[in-house]
């Protein structure tokens, strides 16, 4: 216990000096119970954040073929086509993941893989192609949908696949 003297007034108006107390025994403790209060809200903090795997995806095309980390289940073809250059942004329609996969440029990657973009001016656009007639028809069902009424009987139904 440390002892600190201040003067203090009595009801009789005099002024005399009273010790003060102040006990450091508890203080450690409050300061104890503070920092282990805090250590245990930052662990749980940190337990609910998680961490980013990282995956290796090997670019297949020009100008060089590249390996590039990039984050799982964040990245996307399209931010690796941006690591790649800007040119490969625009110019991209699809990619292809491991020679047999197509895949939406903004769909996140979830595993290791090699990837190549498509374009619609390359020597072999069957792919591009084929998934820029599926989105078209999607979306014209879509409008035919949305301009007549519902009680026109407009029922949208799978045809056989065109032959491209």
């Amino acid at each position: 216990m440390v002892l600190n003297v201040y003067k203090c007034v009595l009801l009789g108006g005099n002024l005399q000096q009273c010790p003060k107390r102040f006990f450091s025994a508890s203080c450690r403790r409050l300061q104890s119970s503070a920092s282990s209060l805090f250590t245990e809200e930052q662990r749980r903090q940190r337990e609910g954040v998680g961490r980013i795997e990282k995956i290796e995806i090997r670019y297949l095309g020009t100008p060089t073929d590249t390996t590039l980390i990039m984050n799982r289940g964040l990245s996307t073809p399209y931010d690796c086509a941006r690591h790649i250059g800007e040119k490969y942004c625009r110019y991209s329609a699809l990619a292809l993941l491991d020679s047999n996969t197509p895949w939406d440029m903004r769909r996140p990657l979830e595993e290791s893989c090699t990837l190549q973009l498509l374009n619609f001016t390359a020597s072999e656009p069957h792919i591009a192609n084929k998934a820029f007639w599926r989105t078209c028809s999607f979306l014209l069902g879509a409008a035919l949908q949305k301009a007549f009424k519902p009680e026109a009987g407009l029922f949208l139904h799978s045809f056989p696949k065109p032959s491209i």
